[in-house]
């Protein structure tokens, strides 16, 4: 068990960027009121996860995409040299794309470490604005 300093000026999502991480007895002294230590798992790191206040869980950060393409009902999304780390079935919610039609939460089949694709329910055409995704 580690410790995560949250800083409440970095606002993500429904929550707050975590800004560093000590193991349990090393946290220093922090003045200020917005911000806080919490307890968090080993494999937190720092400006990698964030704090969702709303439902007291830490996530990871948001990835960014990097390309995005669709082949009939396909989206086959690259995240360049930011590996993805997913799994066949794990969930991610797309969101900023435009057609808006094109965000919402899918099962994700991987290409491999930077490429994965998700079946969506209609072709809207391309995508004139790329987005981000979360890990559900």
């Amino acid at each position: 068990m580690k410790k995560a300093l949250i800083n409440k000026y970095s606002p993500v999502q429904s929550g707050w960027l975590i800004c560093e991480v000590v193991a349990v007895g090393d946290e220093f002294p922090v003045d200020e009121s917005f911000l806080e230590w919490i307890d968090c798992d080993d494999n937190i790191e720092a400006f990698k996860w964030w704090y969702d206040s709303v439902n007291d869980i830490i996530k990871p950060m948001p990835k960014a995409i990097n390309t995005i393409n669709i082949t009939d009902t396909t989206m086959t999304i690259n995240t360049d040299f930011d590996a993805h780390d997913l799994s066949n079935g794990d969930q991610v919610t797309v969101s900023e794309q435009i057609p808006e039609a094109y965000n919402g939460t899918y099962n994700i089949v991987v290409i491999d470490t930077y490429n994965f694709s998700y079946t969506v329910s209609s072709n809207e055409g391309p995508v004139t604005q790329i987005g981000k995704y979360d890990v559900v």
